[in-house]
């Protein structure tokens, strides 16, 4: 009975020491993503008759773009269209710090929805702290909708990973 006492207390510290370790592992990881972080979300927002294609549109919103940067100077760009035109193809515009730049092509679904991802190098905006992004979402050809685009947003940029 000694003996098995012995080892069920033993058992117990071990298992009790593997949890502490466990949260502790876990509370690191969480810290260590919440300082990566830094990704802005914006709302894309429906052109209509007389707004700007360089400003935010005054319609509905139609979908949303994710911006985030990583540790070697590339903006990255998640372009979501839930509530746009049937069938069409979109170009999508990316306008960093005043300078526009076309990062690619967009097409949505019988639904109305469509996804991209663009990786554009921000190397050259170092060693700022931050960058001025708005997205377009343009009709390549006329359609049933002027297009759609997003407030500009300010995000920031992660250091630059040290050379190895």
């Amino acid at each position: 009975m000694k003996k098995f006492m012995t080892i069920v207390l033993a058992m117990s510290l071990v298992a009790m020491f593997a949890v502490d370790a466990q949260a502790k592992w876990k509370q690191k990881h969480r810290n260590k993503i919440r300082k990566g972080r830094g990704a802005v979300k914006a709302v894309l927002q429906e052109l209509q008759e007389g707004d700007d294609p360089t400003g935010l549109g005054s319609g509905d919103a139609a979908g949303f773009v994710v911006l985030n940067t990583n540790d070697e100077g590339v903006l990255i760009v998640n372009v979501k269209v839930k509530r746009g035109a049937a069938d069409a193809a979109f170009d999508v515009t990316v306008t960093i710090d005043g300078i526009p730049t076309i990062a690619g092509q967009l097409a949505t679904n019988k639904k109305g929805k469509g996804a991209a991802h663009f990786k554009l190098d921000v190397s050259g905006a170092y060693p700022g702290e931050s960058i001025e992004v708005q997205v377009a979402v343009l009709p390549a050809e006329a359609g049933e909708t002027l297009g759609y685009t997003t407030a500009a947003q300010t995000v920031p940029l992660k250091p630059l990973a040290e050379p190895v």
